[in-house]
């Protein structure tokens, strides 16, 4: 065992790395962007993604990650196979193909090197990995935060009625529990 500092332990949960979706990049290009700004849950912004289509089946993918604790940007920009599917010409939707096991996921994730999907690089949604009093206590701060002194300006009362509606279920499920937080390792 060494001491001092050691390196923080990467998360196994997707939401916790830049991911990039072939929709998503669509979309983006479509409105004459080039780059995806990448967020993490809290908001925060980590990082973004130059992007750059070579052919309707080939996506360049610069990623410029700028507050990650584990991950740091590739040089190199890194190409990523795109597949068109759909049961008309007009409603094709693109697929990116995993860089190891070649399936079609709508979603890559990056980690370090490439972009490969969730299930080769052994990852789960973070909801998988925490407990149901975390859950509910991260939801229902977040209710809290929007709702929590009144009606905001410009919410639709209905809206305003089912996030009250919903505050008021979490709480029964806490069932007096107290809330508690993830830890972020």
């Amino acid at each position: 065992m060494s001491s001092g500092s050691h390196e923080p332990v990467p998360p196994r949960y997707s939401e916790a790395y830049p991911r990039i979706s072939a929709v998503e990049a669509r979309r983006e290009c479509r409105r004459g962007r080039s780059h995806v700004l990448w967020r993490n849950r809290h908001g925060h912004a980590i990082g973004t993604a130059e992007l750059q289509w070579e052919s309707s089946n080939d996506l360049l993918i610069q990623p410029c990650i700028t507050d990650h604790d584990y991950l740091c940007s590739n040089k190199d920009p890194i190409k990523v196979e795109v597949v068109w599917k759909g049961s008309t010409r007009d409603n094709e939707r693109p697929y990116l193909v995993c860089g190891k096991c070649a399936r079609h996921c709508d979603l890559l994730v990056y980690d370090q090197a490439d972009w490969l999907c969730k299930r080769c690089q052994n990852l789960k949604n973070r909801s998988e990995c925490i407990d149901e009093v975390v859950r509910i206590s991260e939801e229902t701060v977040e209710i809290e935060q929007l709702i929590g002194a009144g009606r905001p300006r410009g919410m639709r009362q209905s809206v305003y009625d089912k996030m009250q509606k919903r505050r008021i279920e979490l709480n029964v499920r806490l069932g007096g529990r107290a809330r508690r937080t993830a830890s972020l390792e």
